[in-house]
């Protein structure tokens, strides 16, 4: 599994946490990739920052699929909490859209 990050608007800090969470909490996206054969996928995760910087865009992408990516886009204030939403609705729409994305 690769991550691909793409933040240009955060602090260094700022993007140190957004790794560091990111890696923990897609570590069941991670698992589900793998049951279905696709291991060697790569994650994007793209955040911005909307209006005054109060608000953050989260962008996550799983590439190498050939008919549909799974695609979420989460904005909230918090830039832990839009990881870990993104994260499960991300593992629902694998799991759900299994067939069609490998297939």
């Amino acid at each position: 599994m690769r991550y691909l990050f793409v933040a240009p608007n955060l602090t260094q800090p700022t993007f140190e946490t957004l790794q560091e969470v990111s890696f923990k909490m897609f570590k069941k996206v991670e698992e589900i990739l793998r049951k279905i054969n696709k291991a060697e996928c790569t994650i994007k995760i793209s955040v911005s920052k909307e209006g005054h910087g109060n608000v953050y865009r989260l962008n996550v992408e799983v590439l190498d699929f050939k008919s549909e990516r799974p695609v979420v886009i989460i904005k909230d204030h918090d830039l832990r909490k839009a990881i870990g939403t993104a994260a499960s609705k991300l593992k629902t729409q694998i799991v759900t859209r299994r067939k069609k994305l490998i297939g």
